[in-house]
């Protein structure tokens, strides 16, 4: 039935079905046969909503099938339905990576189909530490165990000030002026939110309202920040029409311009209140910040102009540094955190300079801002990565993995034009849009969980775990280099066709 109530009878005939299979998957005597050829028959069955075959085909399989494996055919069909039934259409991800994860341990994750994926991404940095590691899973067990209170607003706790103090130690290990001059701004528990209150605080400290942004550069997709986020080729007709945001030119090696001569006609034609920058650009496409920026900081000091660095992605050591403003001479006036702080729960912050900090009582307000469970993850979280030199892990291990790449990638370069990368923020910049779909699903076959950035999405990016090891990045190498081949050997069969 395909009008009326016919919607609703298919989806009540399909968990009639799921019932079934509950109550007689897991007998004992379902032998383990083979099952190929009546898995077919149901998926043809299943998309022609022929129901009266499809009940004799599954218990066809019932009769001859691996239990596991039509366990999860079952959640499968029933799972990616049940999402498309209920969910918009706005996420991402999932059209990516046709199929549910269901667990994750160390650097892996693991699907429905109980296949292996290395992951090398970390859900875009947020699992610094992987997947279930015994310092958040020790961390939110023993915090539980307390008749702990989870929120508290912004009311004063034991747990907010550890963080705090651990916090504070952990920008001192390269910028410890900064740690010292700091005072920090818990907002709403997304990156978006943090940034809306850095560019807050520095309009009410200069009392201007224009701001300087760079293209290619995201900064969020609430509609205030939409007008922050410049990538190209992406436009959205609900975001505010800002005259007050003015974008420059990224200055990456690749600059043919002068970035003292741009931002100094920029300042003097619209006073801005404050310049806001991704050391590293990770939507953008992992464009990273070129050193020759000369007296960046003295010209806006000299306008009054606060220099608001976001870290939401380049932060808690991904970079080699524990952010990545200290590979750079920057003194930032504001720094956005959010992502990895929270140890895989969530959390965001700004750490302002003490002689900024102007915001009164109530002005930037988050229900959610006292996640008492995020600052105990987040400290547990920190703690383990001073004490276990994870930064330095960081960085020797993207020397490692960059070097490694451009060598595998110098026999393919007709497919891939750079690798570029610093730490474990790191990218790969294929030629075309229609080769990086090609390569994503080797990579995916292979089991490499990997991300897509730039402003055609034909950026292979990877953030992988700060806890990655030598052996899974000889992992992540050899099965890079297998996906390479396989796109390479299509290619040249195209080629001959």
């Amino acid at each position: 039935m395909k009008h009326g109530n016919g919607i609703e009878i298919h989806f009540k005939r399909r968990h009639i079905l799921i019932n079934i299979f509950y109550k007689h998957i897991f007998r004992k005597d379902v032998n383990q046969n083979c099952l190929s050829k009546y898995l077919c028959k149901i998926y043809i069955l299943i998309f022609t909503y022929d129901y009266k075959l499809l009940y004799k085909g599954f218990f066809l399989i019932y009769k001859y099938a691996n239990k596991c494996i039509l366990l999860i055919f079952m959640l499968r069909t029933s799972i990616s339905k049940l999402y498309k039934s209920l969910e918009s259409n706005i996420r991402v991800y999932n059209k990516l990576y046709n199929t549910t994860f269901t667990k994750g341990c160390g650097v892996y994750l693991y699907d429905i189909n109980n296949k292996k994926y290395l992951d090398c991404l970390s859900m875009i940095g947020v699992n610094a530490l992987g997947y279930n590691h015994n310092v958040y899973y020790s961390a939110i067990q023993s915090y539980m165990n307390d008749n702990a209170i989870n929120q508290i607003i912004d009311m004063d706790s034991e747990i907010r000030t550890k963080f705090l103090k651990k916090f504070k130690d952990f920008v001192s290990i390269n910028d410890p002026y900064f740690a010292n001059n700091m005072r920090v701004i818990f907002t709403g528990p997304s990156g978006s939110d943090a940034i809306d209150c850095a560019t807050k605080v520095a309009k009410s400290h200069t009392g201007k309202s224009n701001v300087l942004t760079f293209k290619n550069s995201y900064h969020g997709v609430t509609q205030y920040n939409l007008s922050l986020t410049c990538l190209e080729n992406r436009s959205y007709s609900f975001s505010i029409n800002d005259e007050g945001l003015k974008r420059l030119e990224f200055p990456d090696k690749y600059m043919q311009f002068d970035i003292i001569d741009e931002l100094i006609k920029h300042i003097d034609k619209y006073d801005p209140a404050c310049l806001i920058i991704e050391c590293i650009q990770g939507e953008g496409g992992i464009n990273i910040l070129s050193n020759k920026l000369g007296q960046i900081q003295k010209i806006l000091k000299e306008h009054n102009v606060l220099l608001i660095i976001d870290e939401i992605q380049t932060g808690i050591g991904r970079t080699g540094k524990c952010f990545a403003y200290q590979h750079y001479i920057l003194e930032p006036d504001i720094i956005c955190v959010s992502k990895a702080i929270g140890g895989g729960q969530p959390l965001a912050l700004i750490a302002v300079h003490k002689n900024i900090n102007d915001l009164e009582s109530g002005q930037h307000l988050g229900t959610f801002r006292g996640n008492q469970l995020a600052f105990y993850t987040g400290y547990n979280c920190l703690d383990y990565i001073i004490k276990n030199n994870l930064c330095e892990n960081a960085k020797f291990l993207g020397y490692y993995l960059v070097d490694k790449l451009n060598i595998i990638c110098e026999d393919y370069n007709e497919i891939i034009r750079e690798v570029r990368g610093i730490g474990l923020m790191i990218g790969i910049e294929v030629k075309c849009c229609k080769m990086t779909k090609i390569l994503h699903t080797q990579l995916n076959e292979y089991g490499l969980f990997v991300g897509l950035s730039g402003p055609n999405k034909n950026i292979i990016r990877l953030l992988p775990p700060l806890i990655f090891s030598i052996e899974n990045c000889d992992e992540l190498l050899n099965k890079f280099e297998n996906a390479l081949k396989n796109v390479n050997e299509l290619q040249i069969l195209q080629d001959c066709i």
